[in-house]
């Protein structure tokens, strides 16, 4: 027996003796008062006898005036006798033996593993919408959503529990029901397409405005005139802002506006996404964009960079995984993570969009707490819009590092 077995036996022997349990407590200096009769109060074989000895089976046995006459004949006890003699042998199996000193009950069950069951207290998450208290259950925080991907607290920024809550409440209220851009297939093509290359949402969507009222969308416009519509500088917010790339991208749109009309518009959201991708200047990204504001679609998902954010801060993407190479494997991720919350595929990737783009870097420097098994550090070269949102590697310590060698003038990381 260790050393420590001595703090058992003394609560042993205290409650043996008849001490209550507060006494007992503060003797062991115990915070939680159940662990001082469960885990630290055993019972001996004498103290086992005793408690089976108060049983009074008299009671249960037949006496001569009520015995049957079946009993005297030799046939099988009545119910009562065959259940005392039940518990005689119950009770003789379980503690034949020799004991062991402060082991003869079993101990406490060890508690499960982190969120191998869903049972148990929840949390639960309240709002107040239309003038009345509505709740949300959630598991608990460390139980698991997926594989490795605990759900985490409701009230913490970007956990999966976060989503889910925000999502509920956003579908109470209506909101990212209705994403289309345009009110035709063309329209919705080319407001898709003059978004991104790192541009503000803000400044895509008034290149798609201007186009639009000056019915350069209608047809099949030159590259010379889309070009010229874009190259003109654009007024966001009080700033004034120039369109990106504006020969390039009128050349993929004039491109893409004459050949959809002999696009075969497939009812398989997946199969159209892929027919999209074929033109020029469009990818998987823009392609799935533009279905999933045109159809509604929750088959398919956009992986832009505001996706990628979310889904490696919360490990359901790899550090080492993008875009560009592993747009499928991303997509079904994040399409297993939607139906594992019970989310649309279509509103939880505009939420996550919307909030994403919305909150400033340093969230996700405050947050990043949890280390990943298997995740290695990025390539990726952070974004001027946001310096911090993928950290660099860090580089190697140098060793023979000499003061004198330092070179004059201001020193870069």
């Amino acid at each position: 027996m260790r050393f420590h077995g001595l703090r058992h036996t003394t609560a042993t022997l205290l409650l043996k003796v008849g001490i209550p349990v507060p006494p007992v407590l503060r003797i062991l200096r115990h915070s939680d008062p159940a662990i001082t009769p469960e885990v630290y109060g055993h019972l001996d074989m004498e103290g086992l006898r005793k408690g089976l000895g108060q049983l009074d089976f008299a009671a249960a046995e037949p006496t001569p005036a009520e015995q049957s006459p079946a009993a005297s004949k030799g046939e099988p006890p009545p119910l009562a006798t065959r259940t005392t003699i039940r518990i005689h042998r119950e009770a003789g199996r379980r503690f034949r033996g020799t004991p062991r000193p402060w082991c003869t009950l079993p101990r406490r069950r060890a508690p499960s593993p982190r969120g191998a069951h869903l049972g148990g207290a929840m949390q639960v998450m309240y709002s107040v919408m239309s003038g009345a208290v509505q709740k949300l259950p959630l598991p608990q925080p460390d139980s698991y959503v997926l594989p490795g991907i605990p759900w985490g607290a409701f009230d913490e920024l970007l956990t999966p529990a976060f989503w889910r809550g925000q999502a509920w409440q956003h579908e109470k209220l209506g909101s990212y029901r209705d994403l289309r851009l345009g009110r035709t297939l063309t329209e919705e093509m080319a407001a898709c397409m003059l978004g991104g290359f790192g541009m503000k949402a803000e400044l895509g969507l008034a290149a798609f405005a201007r186009l639009r009222d000056q019915g350069l969308l209608v047809g099949t416009p030159t590259a010379e005139a889309l070009e010229g519509a874009l190259s003109r500088s654009f007024v966001i917010h009080g700033r004034t802002c120039c369109y990106r790339f504006p020969r390039q991208k009128a050349r993929y749109l004039s491109a893409c506006l004459a050949q959809l009309a002999g696009l075969e518009l497939h009812a398989s959201d997946t199969v159209l996404r892929d027919r999209l991708a074929d033109l020029p200047g469009i990818g998987l990204k823009t392609a799935s964009w533009i279905v999933r504001n045109y159809r509604g679609s929750s088959e398919v998902a956009i992986i832009d960079v505001h996706i990628l954010r979310a889904g490696r801060h919360m490990g359901l993407f790899a550090q080492d995984q993008e875009p560009q190479r592993h747009y499928r494997e991303l997509e079904a991720a994040f399409l297993a993570f939607a139906a594992a919350l019970k989310v649309p595929a279509a509103m939880l990737d505009g939420l996550m969009w919307d909030y994403m783009r919305r909150l400033p870097a340093s969230v996700l420097v405050s947050t990043s707490t949890r280390k990943f098994k298997g995740n290695v550090p990025s390539r990726q070269r952070p974004s001027r819009e946001h310096p911090q949102a993928v950290p660099g590697p860090a580089r190697p310590h140098v060793r023979g590092y000499r003061a004198d060698r330092r070179p004059t003038g201001k020193l870069s990381r």
